[in-house]
């Protein structure tokens, strides 16, 4: 395993970059299997109940989520056991009629962990949504949570910012912003923006994994914090399996 805080130079800008490879990634993305089942929700109950359905409807699924802001007084889940993917994309304009590029942001309002989507067998992808507010004194993470066992894990052109986790103890740690634990998938973890979150054992991101192979390219990772002196403000990885990471910019973190 290995661990990283980061103190490499830094331009002074909060955007995502984009690269022509992050234009493709994200339209293939936005292109749902031909079989998949197709959600647009708008409001947070509507967005649960999505899931409700997606998780046991035996297809793939897609969750598209209106731009907007979402109060959210209790976490957002998804848990399936099935081995079927789900893809939870933010950014689309009223009805789901067409992606708009539209900022979409869960806000746990400092009491919850905004999303926790975990998958036995199926892969995950989430994209297009903002985490801020996150917090979890139990949790593994404050902003987003998604662990499967089987499938790939991706999570590209997301933001995580100002969530904490307080949690202590248990294997895998606690990160203030992301935390990832995949299974023999592996994770992609791409282009994303950390600023601002704090956790117990890891203030950005948490990524672990059990065999195959994970991606983290292009994300910054900015001005986050972990609690003691001795754990990463900024990233850490580990697990077995291999690593490739490419492209971040790790920087302020304490």
């Amino acid at each position: 395993s290995m661990a990283s805080s980061g103190k490499e130079a830094f331009a002074d800008s909060q955007e995502i970059p984009v690269r022509r490879s992050t234009v493709v990634l994200l339209l293939a993305l936005l292109a749902p299997p031909a079989s998949a089942a197709s959600f647009c929700a708008d409001s947070a109950g509507a967005i649960q109940a999505a899931f409700a359905a997606a998780a046991a409807n035996g297809e793939d699924d897609v969750v598209r989520i209106v731009g907007g802001s979402y109060a959210l007084s209790t976490t957002l889940a998804y848990v399936s056991n099935e081995a079927h993917a789900i893809t939870i994309t933010g950014g689309y304009s009223a009805g789901c009629s067409a992606f708009a590029f539209a900022d979409t942001t869960l806000d746990g309002q400092h009491l919850v962990t905004p999303l926790y989507v975990g998958s036995a067998n199926g892969a995950i992808t989430i994209n297009w949504l903002t985490f801020v507010g996150g917090y979890s004194a139990d949790n593994t993470a404050g902003g987003l949570i998604a662990a499967s066992d089987a499938g790939a894990i991706t999570i590209v052109f997301d933001k995580f910012l100002g969530n904490r986790s307080a949690g202590s103890g248990g294997p895998v740690g606690h990160a203030g912003g992301l935390h990832v634990s995949a299974g023999i998938g592996g994770a992609k973890v791409c282009d994303n923006l950390f600023v601002g979150n704090r956790g117990t054992d890891a203030g950005g991101a948490i990524v672990s994994q059990a065999g195959g192979e994970s991606r983290l390219v292009g994300n910054t990772i900015v001005a986050n914090s972990g609690d003691t002196l001795d754990e990463p403000g900024g990233l850490f990885v580990g697990g077995s399996g291999h690593f490739v990471l490419s492209d971040n910019i790790i920087w302020n973190n304490a």
